[in-house]
């Protein structure tokens, strides 16, 4: 909430609040808060777990791309505003390894397609505008929610067309991944239980938030289904045994 109120975005939200809606609500519905409430946890923790969560669901020959050791986190940014062709873009969180960059454009939930192309390709694009001119990091281009996992050609899709925009102007330093905020609780919940209370604290506060906004393991949903497809098939020999 602290990288919220302090980049202008509660200000900006808080516009939009109704008469009558609860607060819990309310928040809720808001893709800053949850951006800055997951964002800012994980980067308290280190380093190298960092960037095991990012690249949980990469494949081989993506990751082969970026570097196999991207170094500590020199610094970040919630909200950086560049300046490209008379206007601002503004991603919504930028990353710096020692070896690479990462824009993060989050958005609110899994539920829907709602990442844009269009709005990566800009943010990429005034990234490099405005980066030190001797800045040479490849650069990851993340995506994170706004990603329905279930429709994996539409994501495929997203992720073509912003190779294709990019490329066609001649850049190669970059890569572009999806990663659905499901994906992200996978990989957190996968992770060794730590040993010190600060990280072990830390991580159980961020699945609490992904519990306050719904955002459930995809294993959690797999059971269900299998329970579902077990409770099926009962029924169904217990219906041809009474036949």
């Amino acid at each position: 909430m602290y990288k919220a109120i302090v980049n202008g975005k509660v200000r900006n939200n808080f516009s939009f609040f109704e008469e009558g809606k609860s607060w819990r609500t309310f928040y809720k519905e808001r893709e800053d808060f949850l951006t800055a409430a997951i964002i800012s946890r994980l980067l308290y923790l280190p380093s190298e777990v960092v960037w095991r969560i990012i690249k949980s669901n990469m494949s081989n020959k993506a990751s082969s791309f970026l570097p196999v050791h991207p170094g500590k986190i020199d610094d970040y940014q919630f909200w950086p505003r560049y300046w490209l062709g008379g206007n601002y873009v503004e991603p919504d969180c930028v990353i710096h390894f020692e070896n690479v960059a990462i824009i993060i454009e989050a958005k609110l939930s899994d539920s829907s397609m709602n990442q844009s192309s269009d709005q990566l390709v800009r943010e990429y694009n005034a990234y490099i505008e405005n980066r030190a001119r001797e800045e040479q990091r490849p650069v990851l281009i993340l995506a994170v929610g706004g990603l329905d996992s279930d429709r994996e050609q539409e994501i495929d899709e997203l992720i073509g067309a912003v190779n294709e925009n990019l490329r066609a102007k001649g850049r190669n330093d970059f890569l572009v991944h999806a990663l659905p905020w499901k994906t992200l609780r996978d990989s957190l919940n996968n992770l060794p239980v730590p040993d010190e209370d600060e990280k072990r604290f830390l991580i159980e506060d961020i699945k609490e938030i992904f519990d306050f906004h719904d955002i459930n393991l995809l294993a959690d949903i797999s059971c269900v289904v299998n329970f579902c497809k077990k409770i099926s098939i009962d029924l169904s020999v217990l219906s041809l045994m009474r036949g």
